[in-house]
Formats: C-alpha cells, structure tokens, sequence
C-alpha cells in the first residue's frame, strides 16, 4: 500500500494591525484640516527625531502624495537607504472632520517593507475634545511595532501640541 502524503493546508497569517490613540483637546475639524493641509502636516507629522520633506501632494480621493522622513541621527538606518524613509500613498476614503484612509508604501529594496499599508485616521467627538486614533494594517514585517507604535504616539503628541 502507498503511503499518500498528507493534505497540505494553506495557511495564512492574519494582517497585523497597530494602533495609537489620543484625546486632543481641539475640535474635529481642526484637527481634520492639520491633517489634509499641506503646511499644517509640515508642521506637525514627522515623528520626535526626523524631519519630513512632501514632494507631491493631491488631497483627495485617488490623490496621491510622495513624502520623505528623514532621521536627524544621520547614523540611523531608513527604510529606503541612507538616513530616509521615502513613501508613496494614495488616499483611498475621506470623511470630511471624521475619517481618512490611505494606501501607503515604502520605497525600499528590502523585501521586508514591500506591500501596502493601510493607514485609517478616526476622529470622535468624546468630552468636549476629539479622540484620535491611528491604525495601521497589513504592517510590513520589517518595521518593529515597538518601533511603529513609538512613531505613531510621536506624531499624535506633535498634532496634540499643533491643535491644542
């Protein structure tokens, strides 16, 4: 008798997801337009220890944006070589003072930030302030979530400063 091979199962990890939340002390729509305006994300988006250059910027759905993050420790290792973090992202669902998704990729020849994250920014009016959270899915393998979530909680208290 032959000996048959067991059945092979394809298995498939589940996405992973983070997220970052923050009560700011300002009203939905001002911190909805911090976050679509060009100059005011100037301001504001690039986490404690980098600074952000936009090179392309269309708010909309379908727009694009092409933006880089660079490290000010020039010994910091980025995402797409060098001291730099270079993303594209397409902006997929907006919900004027309430949501915003975005389709996010790096510019990296490691294959450990390939794919597409998806970035959703919910804002909910909560005691006279407007809770923000960030969540991020299908988080390429290659960005620590120590690291992720030290990042995301950077930006909500740079925004919290800009709007409050």
């Amino acid at each position: 008798m032959e000996e048959q091979e067991p059945e092979k199962k394809e298995t498939r990890e589940e996405p992973r997801i983070d997220t970052a939340s923050r009560l700011i002390k300002a009203s939905p729509s001002k911190i909805y337009k911090a976050l679509t305006t060009q100059s005011d994300l100037m301001q504001w988006k690039a986490p404690d220890g980098m600074r952000m250059e936009i090179f392309h910027y269309n708010f909309r759905v379908d727009g694009t944006y092409r933006m880089a993050l660079y490290y000010k420790d020039r010994s910091a290792k980025g995402k797409t070589g060098g001291n730099s973090d270079i993303v594209k992202g397409k902006f997929i669902e907006l919900v004027t003072d309430h949501k915003i998704v975005e389709a996010i990729s790096f510019d990296s020849p490691d294959p450990t930030f390939a794919g597409e994250l998806i970035m959703t920014t919910e804002l909910v009016s909560e005691k006279g302030a407007t809770r923000v959270t960030f969540t991020a899915t299908h988080v390429p393998g290659g960005i620590a979530p120590e690291d992720h979530a030290t990042g995301m909680n950077s930006s909500l208290e740079n925004l919290a400063k800009f709007t409050e």
